[in-house]
């Protein structure tokens, strides 16, 4: 069994030009998106819960069409190509809570226009938890001599997405968290993020 750390953020920041990206504006926002962005980000400020752990695990690239994570083989190409010349990596997840389903499903039934502006906040919220707990492990990634690469979700490229079964195991992402995983291999909370980071020696 790996060894599995929790973590917790503060209060989520959701970037205002990335939440409305996420809204599918394009171009110069009319001050009426802008306020509806920022009353989304505000509403998801007050009910999400950022939380997240992560591990530690060795990795080993075989071949360029496969990786081996802590002894499971997975068939991928592009995080094959992606960890080359990486031995170990994280695992994290991390999830902004149930308060934003909540809040997505009862402001649905009020608001289609406000529902849209908190899923998207929403969605930068994790985001931003994700970087926050990148950028810790950043830290003790330099602390060692060593460098991460960009987080690589299962889903991605050729990555299955059918590994997350073996990350919710890996790290008892029930327990832990309280994500849960439906058959279609979706989490909930729906605002919630798994991935793998490689970790390699820095070449300076």
């Amino acid at each position: 069994m790996i060894r599995t750390v929790k973590w917790s953020a503060g209060v989520p920041e959701p970037d205002l030009k990335e939440t409305l990206r996420y809204m599918g504006v394009r171009g110069d926002p009319s001050p009426e998106l802008v306020s509806l962005a920022q009353k989304g980000i505000e509403k998801v400020r007050s009910h999400a819960r950022c939380r997240g752990c992560w591990a530690r695990v060795p990795v080993e690239i075989p071949d360029e069409d496969s990786v081996i994570i802590c002894g499971e083989t997975v068939q991928t190409k592009s995080l094959a190509r992606h960890l080359k010349n990486c031995g170990e990596a994280y695992l994290i997840a991390v999830t902004a809570g149930m308060g934003i389903d909540r809040l997505i499903r009862t402001t649905a039934a009020l608001s289609q226009a406000e529902c849209l502006a908190i899923d998207a906040a929403g969605s930068s919220a994790v985001e931003w938890a994700c970087d926050e707990l990148n950028r810790e492990l950043c830290e003790t990634a330099l602390s060692e001599g060593k460098s991460l690469r960009w987080r690589f979700s299962p889903g991605y490229g050729d990555f299955p997405l059918d590994y997350q079964l073996s990350l919710f195991k890996l790290m008892e992402l029930g327990k832990n968290l309280g994500i849960t995983l439906n058959d279609s291999l979706l989490m909930t909370p729906i605002k919630s993020v798994t991935a793998v980071i490689g970790i390699e020696k820095r070449q300076d």
